[in-house]
């Protein structure tokens, strides 16, 4: 009986021996496929224009310039246009996503944005005119980029608040809140008809020079997995500065061409 008592003790600790070094073993094998997030990077976010209208970073705010003309026929241009037939121009801020993470990992990243921005519209110039402002805060942006196949489902940033979007403006500008929905960023635009066009004309001698200067704060909550790990955070980045120029040919108050600037203003993203 001793002996095998002594047998059985000898087997229970062989098996508790095996099993802390299974223990071991699993938080071993555990920390080499998790890593600790503080491997991770830093992640670093800035705001700036970009050289193109394809957006390079994570989100950006562009600008569309629409014509209508007499026949009914519309386009939207980003260049110089030759015609005496304009009927009408349009600005619009739209939203044109880049979803661009600059890092070499695999990755997902679920990003939520809350912008506020102000557009201010005038003719430059010896006799400058003010053409009106819009402000328009708490438009908000969600959506997920990866570089993987595909991001696992239903990984949404928590915590963004239960934004009301607003919009105040004045002169040319006019809203859309009742044809788009309410968190879409073109809610709204700038437009001029031939009558208001050529009334600005009508004093002018030189090429008409309208600058359309722009504010914008954008807050942006994120939520990037990589190899390293996972990790939340919130960056504010904020742009003041032109977004577009639109230069008006003209002979007396004969609107007879155009040309148009504009820039993609972009929130980068960087891990390193």
């Amino acid at each position: 009986m001793v002996k095998a008592l002594s047998l059985s003790k000898k087997k229970v600790t062989i098996y508790a021996v095996a099993g802390v070094l299974a223990v071991c073993l699993f938080v071993a094998t555990l920390f080499y496929l998790v890593p600790n997030n503080s491997q991770m990077g830093s992640v670093v976010f800035a705001m700036g224009p970009s050289d193109s209208s394809s957006p390079n970073g994570v989100y950006s705010m562009g600008f569309i310039l629409g014509v209508t003309f007499a026949n009914g026929s519309y386009t939207q241009n980003s260049g110089e246009l030759n015609s005496t037939d304009i009927q009408q121009i349009e600005f619009d801020p739209t939203n044109a996503y880049g979803g661009l993470v600059t890092i070499s990992d695999p990755y997902y990243c679920a990003f939520q944005f809350a912008n506020d921005y102000q557009i201010f519209t005038g003719v430059t110039g010896e006799t400058p005119v003010d053409l009106g402002m819009v402000d328009v805060v708490n438009t908000t942006q969600s959506f997920v980029t990866a570089n993987k196949e595909l991001p696992p489902p239903h990984y949404v940033v928590p915590g963004l608040p239960d934004y009301v979007v607003q919009y105040n403006y004045t002169g040319y500008w006019t809203s859309w809140e009742t044809a788009l929905p309410p968190s879409s960023m073109a809610a709204s635009r700038w437009a001029m008809n031939i009558t208001q066009i050529q009334s600005i004309l009508a004093n002018a001698t030189d090429p008409v020079n309208i600058v359309f200067n722009l504010d914008l704060t954008s807050t942006c909550f994120y939520q990037l997995t990589t190899s390293g790990g996972t990790q939340a955070g919130t960056a504010t980045e904020q742009y003041s500065g032109p977004a577009a120029t639109l230069q008006l040919f003209h002979e007396g108050d004969q609107l007879v061409g155009l040309q148009f600037n504009s820039s993609t203003v972009s929130v980068s993203m960087t891990v390193s």
